[in-house]
């Protein structure tokens, strides 16, 4: 299948993989056109913000929005739109945007033998500090807001629960087909 949206969500069941639509350090909000197999500019961010770290989906899921899993990649690094990157879940954010659910998960890269990352060793989002989590919370819920929504964190949860979030929208995605 040639469309990111079917890549398959999980490699022998040790990771998944994450597209990326929205680098680090971009004002821009990409989406993913399944329809057009391009992206699109969604929105800007105002002038002084930016995108925290990269942003995207988990290809095979399909969430209560009609959208793929957003998930949130901790890298060092940008990496460019449409990129794939083989990433592990440690937890993600209970959001709802206008009364309906729409998480975001926290994934970090897989670690590669003779590269040291800093999250190579992180298993779980309560591993990341406070601040570092209450700052990408607040930018998870002011760009929706920017946007016109009513958004709400209501909590965060660990790896546990976000794997089995992912195989849910992974039930749901092969159920409508």
């Amino acid at each position: 299948m040639s469309e990111l949206t079917g890549i398959p969500w999980d490699r022998k069941g040790v990771c998944l993989r994450a597209v990326v639509e929205t680098p680090r350090g971009s004002r821009y909000k990409y989406a993913y056109e399944p329809e057009t197999r391009a992206l699109s500019v969604r929105f800007m961010l105002p002038r002084g913000l930016s995108w925290p770290y990269d942003y995207g989906f988990i290809p095979q899921t399909l969430c209560d929005d009609g959208d793929p899993a957003d998930v949130v990649v901790i890298l060092e690094e940008p990496t460019i739109p449409l990129a794939t990157v083989r990433v592990r879940l440690v937890g993600g954010f209970e959001i709802y945007k206008d009364g309906e659910r729409n998480d975001r998960l926290l994934a970090c890269p897989v670690p590669a033998d003779g590269i040291a990352l800093r999250t190579d060793d992180i298993t779980t989002i309560f591993e990341f500090a406070d601040e570092e989590l209450d700052q990408l919370q607040r930018f998870l819920t002011e760009y929706g807001e920017e946007q016109g929504h009513d958004v709400v964190c209501r909590s965060r949860y660990g790896p546990d629960d976000a794997r089995d979030l992912v195989k849910q929208w992974h039930r749901e995605w092969r159920n409508r087909r």
